[in-house]
């Protein structure tokens, strides 16, 4: 098998989809999994959509068996950045990746963050420890495996009508825009994981070199951001490391 960073033009041909918003809780169900083959209808775009943490790498195997290729979106963090400027005190500090972390919110006078959720705070940093584990287990499994393309996924704004364990609503609107780039015949424009301002001064690493899981285009995982959701016509954007 390979592994690879996925890009826009893969999107609109993969066929097969694991969808997964990973939890890591040690008793409740905390994935929510929907996942497409050969380009066929859903499945879990309900409540059985959730299941346990521990139950989340043999649903993998199972659906990738006999496959050649598998889009596989996890809503987590895939790379991770830190400050790079030698000779100061905060060089080697986590930093927020601000391209797709932040949003903001704009008036006529100015433009002022809304809200942040960075990988290495709270929730953030328990879904990246929770996705590192899976990720291992996958190269366990990877003889057994067809090529994965990765892209991560990120639902920054939750509908207030949700359940906060409705982890499967998560998965269900990342395919929604999906399904909805498919059908787009406009040119997507992505846009960019770090700000122009981050430039040269912040590392961008995936994290599953930490592993010794080497994406063979060498790029980071493009990151597929919803920020309208519940809807089969979602918001969303996509960001690619510059």
């Amino acid at each position: 098998m390979s592994w690879l960073a996925g890009t826009l033009e893969d999107v609109k041909k993969i066929e097969n989809w694991f969808i997964v918003d990973i939890g890591f809780s040690n008793s409740s169900k905390s994935c929510g999994v929907v996942t497409v083959e050969n380009g066929n209808n859903p499945i879990g775009l309900n409540k059985d959509g959730n299941i346990y943490y521990g139950a989340l790498i043999q649903k993998f195997q199972d659906f990738a068996e006999a496959k050649i290729k598998i889009g596989l979106v996890i809503e987590a963090p895939l790379s991770i950045a830190f400050n790079n400027t030698p000779n100061k005190v905060k060089n080697g500090n986590p930093v927020g990746r601000k391209g797709v972390e932040q949003e903001y919110s704009s008036s006529e006078e100015n433009e002022s963050i809304q809200s942040s959720r960075y990988w290495y705070v709270g929730a953030g940093a328990t879904v990246t420890l929770a996705t590192i584990n899976f990720l291992n287990q996958i190269k366990v499994l990877s003889e057994k495996l067809p090529d994965i393309y990765l892209f991560e996924g990120l639902v920054s704004f939750k509908n207030p009508n949700e359940s906060k364990q409705s982890h499967w609503a998560d998965a269900r609107d990342l395919h929604f825009a999906i399904q909805s780039f498919k059908n787009s015949t406009a040119e997507a424009k992505p846009s960019h994981i770090l700000n122009e301002d981050q430039g040269t001064h912040t590392e961008l690493k995936f994290i599953g070199t930490y592993l010794g899981i080497n994406l063979e285009n060498g790029t980071i995982p493009p990151v597929i951001k919803v920020s309208g959701v519940n809807s089969e016509n979602p918001l969303y954007s996509f960001h690619v490391n510059q």
